[in-house]
């Protein structure tokens, strides 16, 4: 009897639990359902060049759902751009990028940043890499595992030194498959926006910088980012600047 009822209350348990996770399953969908709406209700007014009623529903989704396109982002950085606010538009595109790696929009960004005589934008031959990288990641990240799986195969795993040889191969593999390559990067995004000595307001001012410029930050620091101008640390208060990465 004592068995039969653990069953029951195990049973019901499950059955508690499946039904929590369709509930949850409903939710979302209903939620990704009204998203989906407010996106084609965004779509719709840009098709007819109803710009302003456009941006004010992609904004919503963008800021307050966490939700986008990468048309979506194309389309946000066009308003931007057309009414002068060439920071916003830099931002939509840079997150553009990183989600696609286009090269069109890549061109694009060089172009704003021309235009405006933008600092942050150029490319070296590590930036390259690193894109490279990011755009080919998961392609990038089964390759190391076969070539892990090949070593174990064919390697002669028979003393302890080809052991640790292998042990510190996949260490080294696994560090970089979980590892971001990529450095946080901002764009200032008000102009005289103050670049500190410090992580403080009665800190000494080191310099001044105007939207648009975009910087790579190297730590957070409360309400103030640590950022690499010049190639020196400095600080900027947060909310002078947007992430897009």
């Amino acid at each position: 009897m004592k068995i039969l009822k653990n069953h029951l209350t195990y049973m019901n348990s499950i059955i508690k639990t499946i039904i929590f996770i369709f509930f949850l399953i409903f939710i979302s969908m209903d939620i990704f359902a009204n998203e989906k709406d407010l996106l084609n209700k965004g779509d719709s007014l840009f098709k007819f060049k109803k710009y302003v009623d456009a941006k004010k529903v992609y904004e919503n989704l963008f800021y307050e759902k966490n939700y986008f396109s990468d048309a979506m982002l194309l389309k946000l950085s066009f308003i931007e751009e057309g009414i002068g606010n060439y920071d916003k538009a830099l931002i939509y595109l840079s997150k553009h990028y990183n989600q696609t790696h286009n090269k069109e929009t890549s061109t694009k960004i060089k172009s704003i940043a021309k235009k405006n005589n933008l600092i942050g934008f150029e490319q070296n031959d590590l930036s390259l890499i690193l894109n490279f990288y990011n755009k080919n990641i998961y392609l990038t990240h089964t390759l190391l595992v076969v070539f892990l799986i090949i070593y174990l195969i064919i390697g002669k795993i028979r003393s302890v030194s080809s052991l640790t040889r292998f042990i510190m191969i996949s260490a080294l593999i696994l560090i970089v498959m979980n590892t971001n390559l990529m450095k946080k990067e901002g764009i200032i995004s008000k102009e005289n926006t103050y670049i500190m000595n410090g992580p403080s307001s009665g800190s000494d001012v080191y310099s001044i910088i105007n939207k648009g410029n975009k910087l790579k930050i190297s730590n957070d620091n409360s309400i103030w980012y640590e950022v690499i101008f010049e190639n020196k640390k400095k600080y900027i208060r947060k909310k002078n600047i947007s992430l897009i990465n």
